[in-house]
């Protein structure tokens, strides 16, 4: 028995662990732990900008601290590269008699400066609209304005109203604007290389203008362009007046809305193609125009010019009061509507069309093909139902019809 006890002793102690065995101290911390991160002065250093008129000569980051008031010569000049402006949410408004500079004046000497940034804030004088298109009041001249040919020059998140001349204006050098909105100016609203989820709203004058718009929505309240884009235009709204574009683009417009109230203006006018594009005009213009192809279309006009016009149009719909509903080369599976046409009206017409259908509801024709219609339908109230030199396969409905040529 004393053996078993002995050894049970002996095999205990080998699980009894000393303090001595270890060598880590203490475990009790010797204070809270410090700060690990830098702070935004430290990754950044910005400069506060807290009065104004101000010249920034040197590169780096500067903030606005509080709203800020400017005089006559303007707000903020910047006169070299590498500046970032952050209005903070503040805003910089002008006290001026009568018009002059600029909220922010970029590059006053001509020289291109690059790496420009401004961001979040806002812009904003007392010029207003008189309703007439005259556009008068206190304040700047601009809201943002750079002179000359810019490179790398962002502007974002930022507000301008009620300016005399241009809302925001870098030039199509390298620029970008985005998410930034002016609303009252009288000559250009937005002007960049590439302009995104923007809003231009009672502008004198062109309302959007860059190589590449995208999800935006630009008014001319005078004689400008809605949306002038020498490239692509996409998921956006132009309005224009007296005889303008609402939008325009020297390539393709997709996904777009654009109105024209003048005479003689277009909605929608497409260089290369349109797609799912609705163009609407008032007095003799054109709802959806392109000069290559139109795609899943919708072009209206309410008085004598022409609801869609184009090479070839595909799953289009046209509508005209007393001109063309439908005017192309070739048409596929579209529909075209005169109103009240008389003899020089078309519901459609085309030199060769195929599965589609043209009506009048006047004494003009509703289905006109030039050359061949394979599979088409023509009706007008008292004038040709359907008229080409080669039907295949047609149907002709005259209601009324004085004559009625071609028909099948």
């Amino acid at each position: 028995m004393k053996t078993i006890l002995a050894a049970a002793v002996v095999f205990a102690s080998l699980f009894i662990i000393h303090d001595s065995a270890f060598g880590q101290g203490a475990l009790t911390p010797p204070g809270p732990p410090g700060a690990t991160m830098l702070t935004l002065s430290q990754v950044e250093p910005r400069t506060p900008i807290s009065s104004l008129p101000l010249n920034i000569t040197q590169p780096g980051s500067y903030y606005l601290t509080t709203n800020l008031t400017a005089g006559a010569i303007g707000g903020i000049v910047i006169f070299t590269n590498g500046v970032t402006v952050d209005l903070n949410g503040f805003t910089i408004s002008s006290a001026a008699s009568g018009t002059s500079g600029a909220g922010i004046y970029i590059n006053p000497s001509g020289a291109a400066l690059r790496n420009i940034t401004i961001l979040n804030g806002f812009i904003q004088s007392s010029v207003t609209n008189n309703g007439s298109g005259v556009y008068s009041g206190n304040g700047f001249n601009w809201g943002i304005y750079y002179n000359g040919t810019p490179a790398n020059v962002r502007v974002s998140g930022v507000s301008v109203s009620g300016v005399l001349d241009h809302g925001i204006y870098l030039g199509t050098g390298t620029t970008l604007v985005e998410d930034c909105e002016v609303h009252t100016a009288g000559a250009y609203g937005i002007v960049a290389s590439i302009v995104k989820s923007c809003t231009a709203l009672d502008i004198g004058g062109g309302a959007i203008s860059a190589d590449q718009v995208a999800d935006c929505r630009g008014e001319s309240k005078v004689n400008g362009y809605g949306i002038y884009a020498t490239t692509t235009v996409r998921d956006s709204y132009g309005w224009s007046t007296n005889g303008n574009i609402g939008i325009y683009s020297g390539g393709t417009a997709q996904n777009c809305y654009g109105y024209s109230y003048g005479a003689n203006g277009i909605g929608v006018s497409a260089v290369t193609s349109a797609i799912n594009c609705f163009g609407y005009n008032a007095l003799g213009g054109t709802g959806v125009n392109t000069g290559g192809n139109a795609e899943n279309c919708y072009g209206q006009n309410i008085d004598s010019g022409t609801g869609i016009n184009g090479a070839t149009l595909n799953n289009c719909y046209g509508i005209s009061y007393t001109g063309a509903g439908v005017f192309a080369v070739n048409a596929l599976n579209c529909l075209g509507f005169c109103n009240v046409g008389g003899a020089g009206s078309y519901g459609l017409y085309t030199a060769t069309g195929e599965n589609s259908y043209g009506y009048n509801g006047g004494s003009g024709y509703g289905f006109y093909a030039s050359s061949t219609a394979l599979n088409c339908v023509g009706s007008s109230t008292s004038g040709t139902g359907l008229s080409a030199f080669i039907a295949n396969s047609c149907h002709a409905n005259t209601i009324s019809a004085t004559h009625n040529v071609n028909s099948y």
